[in-house]
């Protein structure tokens, strides 16, 4: 099992590889912007056989919200 973290998770090329991803039973970390359209995202993914899927909300052309995130996986 592969830990994977995909940035702009919303995307459809991101959306498209995080299924392969899935099938292939690895655990994803899904980072985007939009919560409803992310969570989605990691629904069917869960379908799919992902082990795991954690989503995370922000805007990385927010500096502070970025050193957050990092921060936060880090202590994991």
């Amino acid at each position: 099992m592969k830990k994977i973290l995909i940035i702009g998770a919303t995307s459809a090329i991101a959306d498209h590889r995080a299924r392969i991803w899935a099938t292939t039973n690895d655990a994803l970390f899904l980072v985007a912007r939009n919560k409803e359209h992310v969570q989605i995202i990691a629904s069917d993914l869960k379908v799919r056989g992902a082990a795991q899927v954690t989503t995370y909300c922000t805007d990385l052309n927010d500096m502070n919200a970025t050193v957050t995130l990092l921060n936060q996986q880090r202590m994991q």
